[in-house]
């Protein structure tokens, strides 16, 4: 009992001590569809909405790249999180 206690203090401990801030970095999605319409395709949904998905991260903003190839094309989502929090604030 008494190890298992301080087996779990010390992964607490470590989990704090090497947690991560931010991430920065490319994820790579891949895209699969369920089409919940007889009328709709999922080979079309896929080729409007795209098969595949990268997103660029850094702390302050993302992209979001979609491998599509229907009438929107190629498409790509900016944001940037630039969060300025009033410091005086009366409650």
């Amino acid at each position: 009992m008494r190890i298992g206690i301080i087996t779990l203090i010390i992964c607490l401990v470590s989990q704090v001590t090497f947690a991560q801030e931010f991430f920065e970095g490319q994820i790579d999605y891949k895209n699969t569809f369920i089409s919940l319409h007889d009328n709709i395709d999922t080979a079309m949904l896929a080729k409007e909405l795209g098969d595949s998905c990268t997103a660029y991260i850094k702390p302050d903003k993302y992209a979001l790249i979609y491998n599509a190839k229907g009438s929107s094309g190629w498409m790509k989502a900016v944001s940037y999180t630039h969060l300025t929090l009033p410091t005086n604030r009366e409650v």
